[in-house]
């Protein structure tokens, strides 16, 4: 199983960009063969250290670093969630802390 997926979205020009190129016709039907820009992403999964800041019985709000310093929130399925300690006072179950 490949570790990513493409997402090729097309990059159009801008209303402003149009408008500057002349007065818009509508199109005749004429056949063509077109390079047309896409941006191509991808999804990669990162692991990181975070705080929990939400959840249901099927999903967890957390809130990270990312290696770049910045702060992401996300939701995430709770079985990609994994508890890295037990504060002394927590209940036994499964459930992360409110």
């Amino acid at each position: 199983m490949e570790a990513w997926h493409r997402r090729p979205e097309p990059i159009s020009l801008s209303a402003a960009e149009v408008r500057a190129t002349g007065y818009p016709h509508e199109g005749d039907g004429t056949r063509v063969r077109v390079l047309m820009p896409h941006l191509v992403s991808y999804t990669e999964h990162i692991e990181l250290e975070g705080v929990v800041e939400g959840w249901t019985p099927r999903a967890v709000r957390v809130r990270a670093t990312h290696p770049d310093g910045r702060t992401v929130t996300a939701w995430v399925w709770a079985s990609a969630v994994k508890r890295l300690d037990k504060p002394p006072s927590e209940p036994t179950s499964g459930r992360p802390r409110r």
